[in-house]
């Protein structure tokens, strides 16, 4: 694929007042009004130019680092400017903001992420081009009701079916992401950071060595909406996936019990009471509420099958892993089923003649004790 051109078409703002301002515009500082909620917009690239008026022929007042917070005045540029940000042509109206020390111009809005908790009109018509454009009409409009369902949630159940809701589309938009973008066309991958925004609760990183983008659920992120509800529940199920993730509280490919060495693989880490943490923690919570049920037993079957794959090797010494095995099955959790349980006992019996079973343990003695 080639590069990506975020073309914005038909982008509508009749409704919004569109007056290019002529010269540098004086400063004045924005009073919040009570009860009025400030729209703001965040810088996403380094060193943006803020304009005395829209377009590459205003006079330069400043620049702009990333992650300045602006204040969004409500109005945009009646024309599009293309514009290259990171190697990016976009094509986006100017939007006129005041910067935190009550500077007041216009910038690119390519250069700009939305805050959509308290959004304006000129956010929300741009984030949705951009959606559309990545996604297409249909899974647009999804992520539209994802986003009002996830905002919308005030009790562990509804945040529970919000939390449902997004798993099932961002599996549609990880196919999107792969099927828009070749990353190894880019010198320097495009910026979609502004996904958490209309996708929340969702992070996009790079995996497979860097060419291909991938959403995560970033539970960190989901931490002051699940705090804000009523019921417990999903501040537990929050907590559980804390420990499984526990590196920065970002879904990945590896939970905490293997160790990642390379973009596709590593070791077990069974022997030193991961697994065994995490099973008790997911038995308390199952004894006390199912609202997550379907969730927690798969992390309970991705624990199995990090036992029982018959392709994993293991970090952990022999007898650190048998150590383990017996805790885990000494413990009589209620959660396993009984062909769990005996899959359990016959691969602990594989583990006290690896040599004999084709299974390789204690890799750390290899590759240096730490």
């Amino acid at each position: 694929m080639g590069k990506l051109y975020f073309i914005i078409f038909g982008l509508c703002l009749t409704f919004i007042s569109c007056r290019p301002s002529e010269g540098k515009e004086k400063k004045e500082v924005v009073v919040e009004q009570p009860g009025e909620v400030v729209s703001t917009m965040i810088v996403n690239v380094e060193n943006l130019r803020l304009r005395a008026k829209p377009g590459e022929e205003g006079e330069v007042l400043t620049t702009l680092e990333k992650g300045t917070i602006l204040t969004d005045l409500g109005e945009a540029s009646n024309f599009y400017t293309e514009v290259t940000l990171r190697g990016i042509p976009y094509k986006e109206p100017w939007i006129k903001v005041q910067t935190p020390d009550s500077t007041i111009g216009w910038t690119f809005a390519g250069g700009l992420n939305f805050d959509l908790s308290h959004p304006s009109e000129i956010a929300l018509q741009l984030v949705r081009k951009r959606l559309e454009y990545l996604f297409g009409e249909s899974l647009t409009k999804k992520i539209e009701q994802y986003r009002f369902q996830y905002n919308s949630a005030k009790t562990s159940r509804e945040f529970a079916a919000a939390f449902r809701t997004g798993k099932h589309l961002r599996d549609s938009l990880n196919k999107a992401l792969e099927i828009r973008f070749d990353v190894t066309s880019y010198e320097i991958p495009p910026d979609l950071d502004w996904l958490s925004e209309p996708v929340p609760g969702y992070s996009t990183l790079l995996v497979a060595e860097g060419t291909q983008y991938y959403l995560f659920q970033n539970y960190k992120a989901m931490l002051p909406k699940v705090k804000a509800t009523e019921g417990a529940e999903d501040n537990e199920f929050l907590e559980l996936n804390f420990q499984v993730y526990e590196q920065d509280s970002i879904e990945n490919f590896y939970p905490v019990w293997f160790m990642q060495t390379w973009d596709y693989g590593g070791h077990s880490l069974l022997g030193r009471g991961l697994h065994l943490r995490t099973l008790e923690e997911i038995e308390e919570i199952l004894d006390n509420t199912d609202l997550f049920e379907q969730e927690i037993i798969q992390i309970k079957s991705k624990i199995l099958e990090d036992i029982l794959n018959p392709e994993n090797t293991y970090w952990e010494t022999q007898e650190k892993i048998l150590s383990e095995m017996d805790e885990i099955l000494q413990s009589g959790f209620s959660i396993f089923t009984e062909d769990e349980t005996v899959a359990l006992i016959a691969r602990k019996k594989m583990f006290a003649e690896p040599a004999e079973n084709g299974i390789r343990l204690d890799v750390k003695s290899e590759a240096g004790n730490y």
